[in-house]
């Protein structure tokens, strides 16, 4: 499998509609509010967080990624602005910022102490962070992440910070089909032969089809409240923190 260092416009449908998902989700914490945006990447579902807040700032140590960000969505957005800088390490005053996302960035840092504690310093207290990621107990290792995070490690890491309020996840996968894409058993040929035998169809099938509004698709990726049962669990963790 080949995995990317991040999400590419264009190069997988489905994960670019997963991200859309969870910053469609992510925009409510940031209705008229200052945002910060940690890694943001290409800013693939951003433009939902610019259409509600009153100032955005999207920060990414990839100084290509910001230029193709501006030429993009800058013009159309006068409430966006771009800095290059690493996010355990930023050139900010403290507490200027109401909302920090933090959506698939925390897997790729080593000194994540570093990067809670410069959130916890920029954020406002009373402000809230979003953070998303993969969940290391059902996704397959993927080689550009520092460290993968279970529910309750991760959880375990933002209570030392944060106040956790919510925890939502996205994709609910059997547990079963996640043991065997992890002990390296190509589960899409598991998924073809459940779809010939039980004329099953993939989410990849129907966003291939092209014949379903990216409105539903969205609504059908949005994250939901975690559910503690035996055989699923979610391919992706939301956490929505306080700042003390």
């Amino acid at each position: 499998m080949r995995y990317l260092s991040r999400v590419v416009p264009g190069i997988d449908v489905l994960d670019e509609v997963l991200t859309e998902a969870r910053y469609l989700y992510a925009s409510k914490f940031c209705r008229k509010r200052a945002v910060l945006d940690l890694g943001c990447g290409y800013c693939i579902g951003l433009k939902y967080v610019c259409d509600v807040a009153r100032y955005v700032l999207a920060i990414d140590r990839d100084r290509y990624v910001l230029r193709t960000v501006t030429k993009i969505l800058s013009e159309k957005y006068l409430n966006l602005s771009t800095v290059c800088c690493v996010a355990e390490k930023l050139p900010l005053r403290k507490q200027i910022f109401d909302t920090v996302l933090v959506m698939d960035l925390i897997e790729h840092v080593a000194q994540v102490h570093d990067l809670l504690t410069e959130i916890k310093r920029v954020c406002k207290v009373g402000g809230i962070a979003v953070f998303s990621t993969p969940n290391a107990d059902v996704t397959r290792r993927n080689p550009h992440h520092v460290r993968e995070y279970r529910l309750g490690t991760l959880l375990t890491l933002l209570s030392k910070y944060f106040t956790v309020k919510q925890v939502l996840g996205q994709v609910l996968v059997n547990r079963f089909l996640a043991a065997l894409s992890k002990l390296g058993i190509p589960v899409g040929a598991v998924m073809y032969l459940l779809r010939k035998i039980f004329k099953l169809s993939t989410l990849v099938d129907v966003l291939r089809t092209n014949s379903v509004p990216r409105e539903v698709l969205l609504e059908v990726l949005r994250p939901e409240p975690v559910v503690n049962t035996v055989m699923y669990a979610h391919a992706h963790i939301i956490a929505v923190v306080y700042v003390k």
